[in-house]
């Protein structure tokens, strides 16, 4: 099980496995956590939860993480993404920790690929139960990461000056840009991550095709269950200043045919 409108390779990892995936409907762009408790049933095995989630960017409280845990039968593994949770500032990772201590049913996995910035690498790692890190050991493939991807994790782990740095950098960035959005008469969600995702209308992916074309790449979702949205990732203030100036020059275009009305 997992929610419509998350990181789309669940959906593909439950479908390989040959298991029946369940989807969930999100609530404004976020995770249902009470609709997904109540669609558990007795054939319910694994249970994918983003937190932020991609694309949209929301996150569910770690509070309200645990209200949700507390409803999910022990049999019942509950694979916790949070690939973004350092940029997010309504979350602590250290508390997620502290609540896998005290469930057995709970695999938290994190990415170097983020805000460590070794996306190239393909490394990542998982905190879970001894029995259940064993069992994946013996799936994994013979050669899943390389030696220098490795090392340069275990550096990346001591850098915190560039961590901190990086989450800085992204929390004003991402304020910016957000505001700019909104002063073109755009709505952003409200996000925890380092993107901004956006309801643009049925112009989505005509708009992203005009950005491409301006020099500026965001991603059309119409692949991840969101064919009018598309997402802005927050880059540095030039990078930003000319995504912004990029599309007020399309909304304005637009505006001045009749052809498009602010979302």
């Amino acid at each position: 099980m997992t929610s419509l409108g998350s990181y789309a390779p669940f959906s593909v990892a439950i479908r390989a496995s040959g298991a029946e995936l369940v989807l969930v409907r999100q609530k404004n762009f976020a995770f249902d956590l009470d609709a997904m408790a109540e669609a558990i049933t007795p054939k319910t095995g694994l249970i994918y939860l983003a937190n932020p989630n991609n694309p949209t960017g929301t996150a569910f409280s770690l509070a309200e993480l645990e209200q949700f845990l507390g409803r999910v039968p022990e049999s019942v593994l509950v694979v916790l993404d949070e690939a973004y949770v350092h940029y997010a500032p309504s979350l602590n990772r250290r508390k997620s920790e502290e609540i896998f201590r005290r469930r057995q049913n709970l695999l938290i996995l994190r990415t170097f690929s983020k805000v460590y910035g070794l996306a190239g690498m393909r490394i990542g790692f998982a905190i879970g139960q001894p029995a259940l890190l064993l069992a994946m050991n013996k799936l994994k493939t013979p050669f899943n990461t390389s030696s220098v991807a490795q090392a340069a994790a275990l550096a990346a782990i001591d850098d915190r000056e560039h961590v901190t740095r990086c989450i800085e950098t992204n929390a004003i960035e991402r304020k910016r840009l957000s505001q700019g959005l909104t002063e073109l008469g755009l709505r952003p969600v409200p996000s925890e991550t380092n993107f901004i995702f956006m309801d643009v209308g049925p112009e989505a992916k005509e708009i992203c095709d005009k950005l491409l074309r301006l020099g500026v790449i965001v991603r059309p979702l119409g692949w991840m269950g969101f064919p009018e949205a598309i997402r802005v990732s927050v880059g540095t203030a030039e990078e930003n200043e000319k995504c912004l100036a990029a599309m007020a020059e399309i909304l304005t275009k637009r505006a001045d045919k009749g052809e498009l009305t602010a979302r």
